[in-house]
């Protein structure tokens, strides 16, 4: 199987097994993408980073970022987080936003 498709095949399988952290708070630390990409756009949550791209296609969780659309604008931000830890790296399974 290629790697990207066990890849995603592994990101469902931990959700669907409940096999992740939940984390919830505000934004802190937002650094947006630029439109043209070039770095990762990140945040953290109570001191838990995550980092994600719309061009990384190594990565199967949440990755909108918000130069093209994504719902994570801005510091202050409300939200509730199932992650796990995959290959070194906190990926987001489910991303919940209070409006």
């Amino acid at each position: 199987m290629p790697h990207q498709i066990q890849g995603y095949y592994q990101t469902i399988n931990l959700y669907e097994n409940g096999h992740y952290n939940i984390i919830e708070g505000e934004i802190e630390n937002f650094d947006p993408m630029p439109f043209e990409g070039h770095k990762n756009e990140s945040f953290s949550v109570n001191n838990v980073s995550f980092y994600y791209s719309d061009y990384d296609e190594s990565y199967y969780g949440f990755n909108q970022t918000s130069s093209h659309g994504g719902p994570i604008q801005q510091n202050a931000q409300y939200v509730r987080i199932a992650y796990a830890e995959i290959d070194k790296k906190n990926v987001i399974l489910k991303l919940e936003i209070r409006k």
